[in-house]
C-alpha cells in the first residue's frame, strides 16, 4: 500500500492550523509553515520554513520532497518576511514536479469565503500590512492593501487550482467553514480524522463540537478566562468571589475584592471558602464547579 502524504495549498489564514491539528489527531506528522528543531533528526531543518526546503529539494535535485521525507503532511507552506516571501503552493513548476515524483500525493487546498479570509488576515498580527510590500505570486508589490485587492487575489489562487486540477482525483478543495469538513477529508484522504474544530482564531485555538462516527465527543471550550457570574443568595458567596468595584461587602455575603467577609460570614477573593448554609447546597455546588474550571 503507498504511504500517504498530504500537502496542503491552501493560502495562509485559511484553516491551515485547524487541518494541521486534525491530521496530527490521525496519526501523521505534519509540517506546518516551519519545522521545529524536536520534530527533526536533521539539524539543518531545525527552524527551517518548509518553503525554503521545498525549493531547495526542487532545484538541486529536482525533487521538492527531497529533504522531507520524515513527514507525512504539509499543512501550510509559504512564509513571508520583511525581505523574502515564498509560495511554493501558486507554483506550477513545483506542482508538477511533486506530482511526477510521488504520484500518490494528494493535495488539498482549505479554503474559507474571500471576505472572511482577507478580514482574518487583515486581523492577523501585521499580515495586512506585509502584504502589499511583498512580491507574491499575483499579488505585486504595492497591491493588496484593500479587501477587494485581497479578495481578487485569493478568488484568483483556487480559480487557478481548480482549472490545474480539472478532472483529476488527486484533489480537494476543502471549505474548512462547511458542516461535513470533517467527513469530506476522511474520505478523501481514507483516513479517520478523531478531531475537528477550530484552531489559531485570532492567536487562541478551541475545540469545536468534535465527531467521530457520528458521536459528538466534546463541547467547544473558550480558551480565555470565563466571566465569573456573581450569585445573590442569603449566605452564599458568589462564584470565585465576585467583586464589588470598591471592594465593599454585598447584602447577601458576596464580598469585596480584599475578601473582607459578608453579613452571613461567607469569605470572597480568588480561591475563597464557602460556608454552607442550611438549604443552599445547590450555590455552594455551583460554587465549587464554577471554582474548578
Amino acid at each position: 500500500m503507498a504511504r500517504l502524504r498530504v500537502l496542503n495549498l491552501g493560502l495562509p489564514k485559511s484553516g491551515t492550523t485547524t487541518l494541521s491539528r486534525a491530521l496530527k489527531r490521525g496519526g501523521l506528522k505534519v509540517a506546518d509553515h516551519r519545522i521545529r528543531k524536536f520534530q527533526t533528526a536533521r539539524a539543518e531543518l531545525g527552524q527551517a520554513f518548509v518553503a525554503d526546503v521545498l525549493y531547495r529539494g526542487y532545484y538541486h535535485t529536482g525533487d521538492p520532497l527531497a529533504e522531507l521525507d520524515e513527514f507525512d503532511a504539509i499543512s501550510e507552506m509559504s512564509y513571508m518576511r520583511e525581505d523574502h516571501s515564498a509560495w511554493p503552493q501558486m507554483d506550477f513548476g513545483l506542482i508538477a514536479a511533486i506530482e511526477a515524483r510521488h504520484p500518490d500525493v494528494k493535495f488539498v487546498a482549505t479554503r474559507r469565503d474571500a471576505r472572511d479570509l482577507s478580514r482574518s488576515m487583515l486581523g492577523w498580527t501585521n499580515m495586512a500590512s506585509r502584504l502589499p510590500r511583498a512580491e507574491i505570486p499575483g499579488l505585486p508589490k504595492g497591491y493588496g492593501e484593500t479587501g477587494a485587492e485581497r479578495m481578487q487575489w485569493i478568488d484568483a489562487h483556487y480559480a487557478h487550482l481548480a482549472r490545474l486540477f480539472a478532472g483529476r482525483d488527486n484533489y480537494l478543495e476543502l471549505d474548512v467553514a462547511a458542516e461535513d469538513a470533517q467527513q469530506q477529508l476522511a474520505r478523501f484522504l481514507g483516513l479517520e480524522l478523531p478531531w475537528w474544530g477550530v484552531a489559531n482564531e485570532r492567536g487562541t485555538a478551541k475545540d469545536a463540537s468534535v465527531k467521530s462516527g457520528g458521536k459528538s465527543k466534546g463541547k467547544a471550550k473558550a480558551t480565555g478566562k470565563a466571566k465569573a457570574k456573581g450569585k445573590r443568595s442569603t449566605g452564599s458567596t458568589g462564584s470565585t468571589g465576585s467583586t464589588g468595584s470598591t471592594g465593599s461587602t454585598g447584602s447577601t455575603g458576596s464580598t469585596g475584592s480584599t475578601g473582607s467577609t459578608g453579613s452571613t460570614g461567607s469569605t470572597g477573593s480568588t480561591g475563597s471558602t464557602v460556608t454552607r448554609q442550611p438549604g443552599d447546597t445547590d450555590a455552594v455546588k455551583t460554587a465549587q464547579r464554577e471554582t474548578s474550571e
